[in-house]
């Protein structure tokens, strides 16, 4: 189950000791330019004590004139030639030009080593960062394993039981077939001897399924999958008596269609009616209503002209 934990947290041990395999030459770098940016540092801070001035408010200072001097150079620029002439008549010498480049350098020199202190600062919190990754790690290991050797013990357990119960089992039957057969046909206990024996053998029809016989009594998980698997079915039938009930539906007449039924059954009807009366009046001799004139005349005979009843 911790299987997939265990194996991302080793993929995540691995990576971060890669990377910490690239920071160390860095911190070695780092230590480097600490050793060599010390001399400076202690030279800033005598000066910084000398002056009873602390480290902080000189960086602040040094900030402060630069964002002076970037603004009087702009403002430098915009004055008109003349002025600007006029102006560089205060610029320092030469010398003077040289001490302000120390001190700037030793200003960067400081925060150099500042900077270096946090890379360094970082360094270490990701150092402790893996050793907690780690024994987190381990932890998660030994429990792992403290798990799969109690589900091995389990196992093992119930191998060894399951042994036991098919080794006792049949001596058990053994005995209990020759206890009834001493007994015989005798009253022992409760019920009669053919009841006992009765009990036993439908014992042993238990014993010796394969199925897994019919108990009067069922646990809950069982109970809630076969009330589930009813209602799977329910819901099935249900479906498909919906599917035919709509099929039915569409095959079903409408009204209009049984009025146009009904409406051709009685035109149906009033044609058979007129023809049942013709042929009853033919029968009969007569000549039905609406016969023509020419039906009525004689027929005679186109070369002669000689009634063909006389002929």
């Amino acid at each position: 189950m911790h299987a997939p934990a265990l194996r991302h947290l080793e993929r995540r041990l691995e990576t971060m000791e890669a990377a910490l395999g690239d920071l160390r030459p860095m911190r070695q770098r780092i230590d480097a330019i600490e050793q060599t940016t010390n001399e400076a540092m202690r030279k800033v801070t005598s000066a910084a004590d000398s002056a009873g001035a602390p480290i902080n408010l000189l960086l602040e200072l040094q900030d402060d004139l630069q964002r002076l001097k970037t603004r009087f150079g702009y403002l430098e620029r915009c004055v008109p030639p003349d002025v600007q002439k006029a102006l560089r008549y205060f610029e320092p010498h030469g010398d003077q030009t040289a001490s302000m480049r120390d001190t700037s350098d030793a200003f960067a020199t400081a925060k150099i080593s500042k900077e270096l202190k946090e890379a360094k600062t970082g360094a270490s919190d990701a150092l402790r960062e893996v050793t907690n990754v780690s024994k987190a790690m381990r932890g998660l290991q030994r429990e792992a394993d403290a798990r799969g050797a109690k589900l091995e013990d389990i196992v093992h357990l119930q191998h060894s039981l399951r042994v036991r119960v098919d080794g006792a089992l049949p001596k058990l039957v053994a005995c209990v077939e020759r206890l009834m057969q001493q007994l015989g046909p005798q009253e022992a206990g409760t019920g009669t001897a053919e009841g006992q024996e009765g009990l036993f053998r439908a014992l042993l029809n238990d014993i010796n399924e394969q199925a897994v016989p019919m108990y009067p009594f069922v646990s809950q998980s069982v109970m809630k999958e076969a009330v589930r698997s009813a209602q799977k079915e329910v819901q099935t039938w249900l479906e498909h008596m919906r599917q035919d009930i709509l099929a039915s539906l569409r095959g079903k007449a409408d009204s209009a269609q049984l009025q146009s039924l009904a409406a051709r059954l009685d035109t149906a009807a009033q044609q058979a009616a007129q023809v049942e009366a013709q042929a009853l009046q033919l029968s009969m001799g007569a000549q039905p209503d609406g016969v023509a004139a020419a039906v009525k005349s004689p027929l005679r005979c186109l070369s002669c002209d000689t009634s063909v009843a006389s002929l």
